[in-house]
């Protein structure tokens, strides 16, 4: 003999509730993917963040010239516009064409003593 009525809505009930606890679990992965998204997209904001930071930390000089006198320290925290090097523009000579075509506007540099 085969299950009764009983067997059946036992296995219904079986089924339905396993239905549930799937569409729990898929929920629960849907939510935690969206969190890690979430984090993901915060630590890109804080890396943007932080490359421009240092890329404002960088001491530029408006002009070409020979540093004359040095008012701040390695490592030395300073606000906007505050005096920190003197440069003489007057010792300034056009580089060789092969050289220009390579040097921009706030190029990286090397202080050298």
């Amino acid at each position: 003999t085969g299950p009764d009525d009983q067997d059946i809505q036992s296995a219904e009930i079986q089924v339905l509730q396993n239905q549930i606890s799937l569409a729990n679990a898929q929920a629960a992965l849907e939510a935690s993917s969206d969190e890690l998204q979430l984090s993901l997209e915060q630590a890109q904001l804080n890396l943007e963040s932080a490359q421009q930071d240092l890329e404002d930390a960088a001491l530029v000089a408006p002009m070409d010239g020979t540093v004359m006198s040095i008012a701040a320290e390695a490592g030395e925290y300073v606000s906007g516009g505050t005096f920190c090097i003197r440069v003489d523009t007057g010792t300034v000579k056009t580089p060789p064409v092969a050289l220009r075509n390579r040097c921009r506007v706030a190029s990286r540099s090397d202080v050298m003593s």
